[in-house]
């Protein structure tokens, strides 16, 4: 071989080097500035997009596409797709880089024209490869390099595992920061959750707790553990008259009475060590006024303050008042209707012995007309009954069990036509002034009763002022209008219109623990003088009208009872009033006594005698009715109600089924809710109160036998 071939071929040779480590540097710097690149790129997408793209731009390709794992999940993204979540891989290659980690190299499988059979030189030959993105063992992601043209094949293999490297190595960091970043996102967010419930669910109970405060009726304070208010609702302002923006310029020491700021300190502090405490104490108005409260204040150590309710004394004193006020209504009304079955008892029984002895004497005094001596005694004897019997009336009156007979009748006109009669009982040296008012006073009344009342108050007056100089009674009516709330301070007498009689004296007054009594039975502070039985039959008296009574007294300045009766109430039955009659024409007439007491038939069948009347006894009904069957000429049935076998009523029903015609007087010891009162008038007889005298006997027997009203 020549110098000059030697020569050529170590030119060419020289040459070939030179190319070669041309292409080598050119690759070098390719690769260098293609991991300048990837080094520069923060951030996850922005690493995926960017490598993507530069990757393309340095090594070739159709298409590069990177997957990578993060969050348990499979993104994706190429030159045109930022990256998304991948639901499901669909590519088989990729599928199989995940698990086996190696690397893949195929054909590219897009060459159509390779495929139909195209000449090598019409299509230039690529590849597709796919680089497991592995770290640590663990596969993070697939770089998929498609459509790489064969010539650069060796490029790729020689260099790309370096640009794998890297990329794998920042892609991992990029992974973890997002991880990081996405758990600590993950946790902000459902921490930030949880305060934003934590803070509604506290809006919500704080809305709720203010809307409670607000509609409480009770005072409520937050205050802080120097005594200021920092918190006050409405009810508290209501009670004392302060605005809100006042009180919450004022400390506890300006609102409290028994306190002042040193003892308010000291209390706080105590309260602030044991935590909670409930007091009474005085709190003041804005006008200077004072009011009872209970306090009840608690500590709460998160927020260093004092919550405070105060409730206002007053309306729960008043209703204790009330509720102790009622209790002592009840029992006394309790105990005055015991004691008023038991007088009307004792009265029925003494008005069975009464009658027998008023009878009697009324029968001596016709035998001895002309004997003076016995005369007297007799008369005494019968004077002594009539007195008796008056006592009795006050017994039915307190038990509210006598007949009454009820007429509208003027307040004004009594006093007028009763002025004489007071002023000559009362003694000279005190002074009676009677003060009438000129609107109406007409009432629903018993007459009797009602002068009766006015006289024994008029009386007690009196003996209130003995050893007293220039005594006075003053006795005043007037009209007044009670609302529920005025009746009920009045023993619960319903609201209405209601006439005052007053009745006042300058006396030595009541001690109040005889007030509290002295409207019993059977109590007196006249000692043996007194029977105890005059305010108890007063107070029976008005009661039965519907009214009340009310005693002011203080001792040594006097006393006034004002008695309160209803204005213009509506009728109550009215007994009638027997007439005068003539008792010539009837002494042919029989009458059929039944009375199961022996006094009393005796005595009432010689009193019948005595008018001259034929008569027929019988101790029970059912010996009546053998009488009525035996004969046939009664003309008058007089009867007891109470009886053991069957009351009165009933007799008479079973008498006029035999006697249709006959007439019937009732009689009893006293009128009770018990007796049927309303058949009385139904069976059209009539009704005679024991004890009785001879006289009332006949003109009620009269009256019934000259009647041509018979039953039918």
């Amino acid at each position: 071989m020549s110098d000059k071939q030697n020569t050529n071929d170590e030119t060419n040779a020289l040459l070939e080097r030179l190319e070669k480590l041309a292409f080598q540097k050119s690759h070098y710097q390719m690769v260098a500035e293609v991991l300048l690149n990837l080094a520069e790129i923060q951030g996850l997408e922005n690493l995926a997009v960017n490598s993507v793209l530069t990757i393309m731009n340095f090594l070739g390709g159709t298409n590069v596409q990177l997957y990578y794992y993060l969050a348990d999940e499979w993104y994706f993204c190429d030159i045109a797709t930022s990256p998304r979540l991948e639901k499901r891989i669909l590519d088989p290659d990729v599928l199989s880089v995940i698990e086996s980690g190696n690397l893949l190299e195929r054909e590219n499988q897009d060459q159509q024209k390779m495929d139909s059979g195209s000449s090598t030189d019409e299509c230039e030959q690529s590849k597709d490869w796919y680089f497991p993105l592995n770290y640590k063992n663990k596969i993070i992601g697939v770089l998929v390099m498609k459509g790489v043209l064969v010539e650069y094949t060796h490029s790729v293999r020689n260099e790309i595992s370096t640009i794998v490297s890297f990329l794998t190595q920042s892609l991992n960091q990029e992974i973890n920061s997002s991880t990081l970043m996405q758990d600590a996102y993950s946790r902000l967010s459902e921490k930030s959750f949880q305060l934003e419930r934590e803070m509604e669910e506290k809006s919500r109970e704080q809305l709720k707790f203010r809307q409670t405060i607000d509609s409480s009726f009770d005072g409520f304070w937050i205050v802080d553990t120097t005594g200021r208010f920092l918190d006050v609702n409405q009810a508290y302002c209501d009670l004392t008259g302060y605005t809100k923006k006042e009180i919450l310029q004022m400390s506890i020491a300006d609102l409290e009475v028994n306190e002042d700021g040193e003892d308010t300190a000291r209390h706080i502090d105590k309260i602030k060590a044991q935590g909670r405490e409930r007091f009474e104490s005085i709190h003041r108005k804005k006008n200077g006024d004072i009011f009872e409260v209970e306090v009840n204040a608690s500590y709460s150590a998160d927020e260093d303050s004092f919550y405070v309710f105060i409730k206002d004394l007053r309306n729960i004193k008043a209703l204790e008042i009330e509720k102790h006020k009622l209790e002592q209504f009840q029992n006394q009304r309790s105990k005055m209707e015991s004691i008023g079955r038991l007088a009307g008892g004792i009265a029925h029984d003494l008005n069975n012995l009464l009658t027998p002895i008023i009878g009697y004497s009324e029968l001596l005094l016709m035998d001895l007309e002309n004997d003076e001596e016995p005369l007297k005694k007799v008369d005494s004897i019968l004077q002594a009954s009539l007195s008796a019997k008056d006592i009795i009336r006050q017994l039915l009156a307190f038990s509210r069990k006598q007949e009454l007979e009820y007429n509208y009748i003027s307040l004004n006109d009594i006093l007028l036509k009763f002025e004489k009669l007071l002023a000559r009982t009362i003694r000279e040296d005190i002074s009676l002034n009677i003060s009438l008012t000129k609107a109406s006073t007409e009432i629903l009344a018993d007459k009797g009763q009602i002068e009766q009342v006015i006289l024994n108050l008029i009386v007690n007056a009196q003996d209130s002022m003995t050893g007293i100089p220039d005594g006075k009674i003053s006795v005043k009516t007037e009209t007044a209008v009670l609302s529920r709330a005025a009746g009920a301070e009045l023993n619960y007498l319903p609201e209405g219109e209601y006439v005052l009689l007053s009745i006042e004296d300058n006396g030595s007054g009541i001690d109040k623990r005889i007030q509290e009594n002295i409207f019993e039975p059977f109590f007196s502070t006249k000692g043996e003088l007194g029977t105890g039985l005059g305010l108890a039959t007063v107070l029976g008296i008005v009661n039965q009208h519907g009214g009340t009574i009310v005693l002011n007294s203080t001792p040594g300045k006097g006393s006034m009872f004002t008695v309160y009766l209803p204005l213009k109430t509506q009728k109550c039955t009215a007994a009638s009033t027997a007439n005068q009659i003539d008792l010539s024409g009837q002494k042919e007439k029989t009458i059929l006594l039944c009375e199961d007491n022996d006094l009393v038939l005796k005595m009432t069948e010689a009193m019948l005698i005595s008018l001259g009347f034929t008569v027929l006894t019988a101790n029970s009904p059912s010996r009546a009715l053998t009488l009525c069957r035996e004969s046939k000429q009664i003309d008058l049935l007089l009867t007891d109600i109470i009886m053991p076998e069957v009351n009165g009523i009933e007799l008479c029903c079973e008498i006029r089924s035999i006697l249709p015609h006959i007439r019937v007087l009732f009689m009893s010891g006293y009128l009770d809710d018990t007796l049927p009162q309303l058949d009385i008038e139904n069976l059209k007889g009539s009704y005679i109160q024991k004890p009785f005298t001879l006289n009332v006997l006949s003109q009620k027997i009269k009256e019934l036998l000259e009647t041509t009203d018979t039953a039918e």
